[in-house]
C-alpha cells in the first residue's frame, strides 16, 4: 500500500530522530569568534555546539537552549545530516526547448592535484547519496576545477606595495552545464529587492541569522530530469539526485522553495534571500516566539541549517553586505576597511573594480556621481588613461565618504517623505528622508550624471530635471504617501505654480504634475523653496462633484496612447471630461499635445468647459497646432464640438458602438 506524502514525511522525521539519538556526537572544529558571540552546547560534555549572543542573561540562555534542543534534528554538522526537502514543497525540473539535440562531451585533462580534489568530492557526494553512477545518459557534461576565493583584501607585493586581491582558500569542483543551460527553458522567478528587505529588517532589538546547510543539495531533482545532470570525470559518469550548482534555473527553484516553506512568515517575522534566513523581533520573547515558528517550519519541510553560520539572539549582524541593527542600516565595516587600504588604481580595470565596490554603497554617499565623475570619465574608450590630481582627489573623497557613511533609517510609512533635490553643472542629486523630531534622517541618496545635451540646459531646467529624477527614482516610496520637496531654486517653484509653463519646461512640469491632482503649493523656508505634494497620498480623498473632469495621471501612458485606444477608453465613462484629437500630427507635436493635455488636467481640478477650451486654444496657438474638434462625454451622451463650441454631432452611449468607426474616420 502506498503511503501519502504527509505520512512519508512523518516517518522520515521519526527515522531521523532515531538516527540522531543513536549516532555519535559530531566532531567539529571550534573557530575563534568575535567578541559579541559565544559557543553554547545542546548536548552533554560540550557536544552539539551552537553560536549565541554574549549579551543574554542566564534565564534567556536557558530559554533559547530549550528551544534549540527541541529542534535539534534540523541543525546540521556535516553533509551526512541532510535529509532532503520534502517533494511536497519543491522539486527541480529541467524543461528543454523543443527539437534540441542531446550533447555528450568528453572529460577534460586534470593534473594530479586537481584529480585529488575531484576524487574527494565525488566520494563525499556518493557517501551522502547526492549523486549516483550512471552509464546510459544522453546528456554528459565535463567538470572543471576552479579556485575557491575568499574575501576581497589587499596584500603587499614584492615591492612592498599594497595591491587588491582575493585570497584563494581552496579548490572547488564545478560542472560545465553551459550547453545544457543553452537549451533549457528559463525560469524567471524573482528575487527580493535587497534595499526593501534591509528596510524591513532594520530597527529591531533581536535577530537570529540562519543559513541552510548546502542549500542546493537539499532540493530533489525530478527522476525524469536526473540523467540530464550527468557529468564525466576520471572516475566515471555520475548523475545528481539533488540540485547541482551551475544549473541555470537553480536560483529560481531555490527561492521558490523557500517562499513555499515560509510564505506566511515572510515580511512578518522573517526575511528570506536564497539560503539566508533572518528572524527578528522587537524583544527577546517576541524574537524567541518567531524563531520557534521558523524552526518548526524547517522541521516540517526537512530543511537542515548550518550550525556554524547560524547566530542566535544577536543585536546586530551582516546581511547581504550591510550591517543591520536597532540603529538602522550601515555599511559593512569589514568591506570598508579593505576599501580604505586600497591604493590608487593604475589601469581602467582597477578603476572599474574600485567603482564597482564603492558603488555598491552609493546609497550612503551624497552626490556619488558628481564626486566620481573624474574616475568614470576614464572608463570611456575614447579617453586616454591619465590618473591626474582630479582623479586622485575623487578617489580619496569616495574613500572618505565611505568611512564616514551615515546610518540609513528605514521609512516610516505613516509620516510624510522629504525630497531634497539639487543640480550642478555635471550631475543631479537627491536625498529621500523623513523628519524625526527636529532632525531629517536620510533614507536614500541618489545621483545621476548629466549627458552632453543635459549639461547645456539652463539652470532652471537642470533644477527641474533634479526634481523629475528624484520623483522617478523614489517613485515606489512616494506613491500613496505625502511628500515635501525642497529645492534651492525659487524660480522652479514659481514655474510649477504657473498655469501655462514655458515650452522648454513643459515636459518636466508635466511629469511632476502627473503625480498630483492639483497644483503644488509653495511655502518659504529660509533660503529654500518648499513644494508640498499632499495629493500623492490616497488616504485623504475628497468628494468629487458630478462634473469632475477626467484625470489622467501618467505622462508615459498619455504619450503612448493612440486615438483608437483613447476613444475606446472614454466610451465607457460616465463622468464628464474633455479630450482633443489632432489630425495629421505625428511625432513630437502629437506627443507635446498629449503632454499639454495632461498638464492642463493636472492643474485645473474643477475647471469649467469654457476655461478648458480657452486654455487649449491659447496653448496650441503657441505650439503652432490647430484644433480639430473636441469630444465631450457627459453622463450618457457623447458630444463632438468644433473649437468654437458649436455642436457637430451627438451620440447616446447605447448607439456609440454603431458610430465608433465614423468618429475614428474623423480623427
Amino acid at each position: 500500500m502506498r503511503r501519502g506524502g504527509g505520512e512519508v514525511d512523518k516517518l522520515e522525521r521519526e527515522e531521523v530522530r532515531e538516527t540522531n539519538s543513536t549516532k555519535e556526537p559530531p566532531k567539529v572544529e571550534l573557530k575563534p569568534l568575535p567578541s559579541h558571540l559565544i559557543y553554547a552546547y545542546l548536548g552533554e560534555n560540550s557536544t552539539y555546539p551552537v553560536i549565541i549572543s554574549t549579551k543574554l542573561n542566564e534565564e534567556e540562555v536557558d530559554k533559547l537552549l530549550v528551544l534549540l534542543r527541541k529542534h535539534k534534528q534540523i541543525i546540521g554538522y556535516s553533509i551526512d545530516d541532510l535529509i532532503g526537502i520534502s517533494a511536497n514543497y519543491c522539486m527541480h525540473r529541467i524543461y528543454l526547448e523543443e527539437g534540441c539535440k542531446p550533447v555528450v562531451e568528453h572529460q577534460r585533462r586534470l593534473n594530479p592535484n586537481m584529480k585529488d580534489v575531484v576524487k574527494k568530492e565525488v566520494i563525499k557526494l556518493l557517501d551522502a547519496g547526492i549523486i549516483y553512477p550512471i552509464s546510459d545518459s544522453r546528456w554528459v557534461c565535463p567538470i572543471h576545477v576552479v579556485p575557491k576565493k575568499g574575501g576581497f583584501t589587499v596584500v603587499p607585493n614584492e615591492h612592498n606595495e599594497l595591491i587588491p586581491t582575493r585570497l584563494v582558500t581552496g579548490w572547488r569542483m564545478c560542472i560545465d552545464y553551459r550547453k545544457l543551460n543553452k537549451v533549457t527553458n528559463k525560469d524567471h522567478y524573482p528575487l527580493p529587492f535587497i534595499d526593501q528587505l534591509l528596510e524591513r529588517m532594520a530597527n529591531h532589538s533581536h535577530y537570529c541569522f540562519l543559513d541552510g546547510f548546502s542549500g542546493y543539495f537539499q532540493i530533489m531533482i525530478h527522476p525524469d530530469d536526473q540523467e540530464k545532470t550527468t557529468f564525466t570525470c576520471a572516475y566515471g559518469t555520475f548523475a545528481f539526485r539533488r540540485m547541482s550548482f551551475g544549473l541555470c534555473n537553480a536560483p529560481g527553484t531555490f527561492q521558490r522553495c523557500m517562499m513555499a516553506i515560509f510564505s506566511d512568515l515572510i515580511e512578518e517575522i522573517m526575511e528570506v534571500f536564497m539560503d539566508d534566513f533572518s528572524v527578528y523581533g522587537t524583544s527577546f520573547d517576541s524574537c524567541l516566539d518567531n524563531l520557534d515558528k521558523a524552526l518548526s517550519r524547517c522541521q516540517e519541510a526537512n530543511l537542515v541549517l548550518n550550525w556554524e553560520k547560524c547566530h542566535f539572539m544577536v543585536t546586530e549582524g551582516i546581511v547581504l553586505g550591510h550591517k543591520i541593527s536597532s540603529k538602522g542600516i550601515e555599511v559593512d565595516p569589514a568591506k570598508i576597511e579593505v576599501i580604505e587600504k586600497l591604493p590608487p588604481p593604475t589601469s581602467v580595470k582597477g578603476i572599474r573594480s574600485f567603482l564597482g565596490h564603492a558603488g555598491f554603497y552609493r546609497r550612503f554617499i551624497k552626490d556619488f556621481a558628481n564626486i566620481a565623475k573624474p574616475l568614470t570619465r576614464l572608463l570611456s574608450k575614447e579617453v586616454e588613461f591619465i590618473f591626474d590630481d582630479a582623479c586622485l582627489n575623487s578617489f580619496c573623497k569616495i574613500k572618505k565618504a565611505l568611512c564616514s557613511a551615515p546610518v540609513i533609517q528605514p521609512p516610516d510609512w505613516s509620516m510624510p517623505f522629504i525630497l531634497m533635490c539639487d543640480a550642478s553643472d555635471y550631475a543631479v542629486g537627491a536625498m529621500l528622508g523623513q523628519k524625526q523630531g527636529r532632525c531629517i534622517h536620510a533614507i536614500y541618496y541618489a545621483c545621476h550624471t548629466l549627458d552632453d545635451a543635459q549639461q547645456n540646459y539652463a539652470t532652471t531646467e537642470k533644477e527641474l530635471l533634479a526634481v523629475v529624477f528624484a520623483i522617478e527614482k523614489f517613485r515606489s516610496y512616494l506613491v500613496g504617501s505625502k511628500v515635501i520637496v525642497y529645492t534651492d531654486h525659487s524660480t522652479l517653484s514659481t514655474c510649477l505654480q504657473r498655469r501655462r509653463p514655458s515650452h522648454d519646461l513643459l515636459d518636466g512640469c508635466c511629469y511632476c504634475k502627473s503625480l498630483t491632482s492639483r497644483s503644488l503649493t509653495k511655502r518659504g523656508l529660509k533660503m529654500s523653496s518648499l513644494i508640498t505634494c499632499p495629493e500623492l497620498s490616497h488616504t485623504q480623498k475628497k468628494k468629487r462633484p458630478k462634473n469632475y473632469p477626467l484625470m489622467i495621471h501618467s505622462r508615459e501612458n498619455i504619450c503612448s496612447l493612440s486615438s483608437t485606444f483613447l476613444l475606446g477608453m472614454l466610451i465607457g465613462l460616465i463622468t464628464w471630461s474633455v479630450v482633443i484629437f489632432l489630425p495629421n500630427s505625428r511625432g513630437p507635436k502629437r506627443k507635446s499635445s498629449y503632454m499639454m493635455l495632461a498638464l492642463i488636467f493636472g492643474m485645473n481640478h474643477y475647471c469649467s468647459r469654457d476655461v478648458l477650451m480657452e486654455l487649449f486654444e491659447d496653448a496650441f496657438q503657441k505650439m503652432s497646432l490647430r484644433l480639430s474638434f473636441i469630444i465631450v462625454i457627459h453622463h450618457h451622451m457623447v458630444v463632438i464640438s468644433d473649437p468654437q463650441g458649436r455642436q457637430l454631432k451627438s451620440y447616446s452611449q447605447v448607439s456609440i458602438g454603431l458610430h465608433c468607426s465614423k468618429i475614428l474616420k474623423c480623427t
